[in-house]
């Protein structure tokens, strides 16, 4: 499948992803996101930012890049 077919396809099922993804969000991920960013500080890349999920888990003053590449997710 070419690529720009596949950047179709993702871009059309973009807006979706965040309730396709709430059962596993809050099974399974959101724990582990607790623990993971407990303690973090310092400047961080997010790679993939577009649901924003992991955005509550900063500390207050962490510097934050953010990219995703469909921008329906914004």
């Amino acid at each position: 499948m070419p690529l720009i077919s596949k950047q179709k396809t993702y871009n059309r099922i973009a807006r979706h992803y965040v309730i396709l993804d709430l059962p596993f969000e809050r099974g399974r991920y959101k724990p582990l996101r607790q623990k993971l960013f407990k303690g973090l500080s310092g400047h961080f890349l997010n790679v993939g930012f577009g649901t924003k999920r992991n955005f509550p888990y900063y500390a207050v003053g962490t510097g934050l890049t953010v990219i995703d590449l469909n921008p329906a997710l914004f």
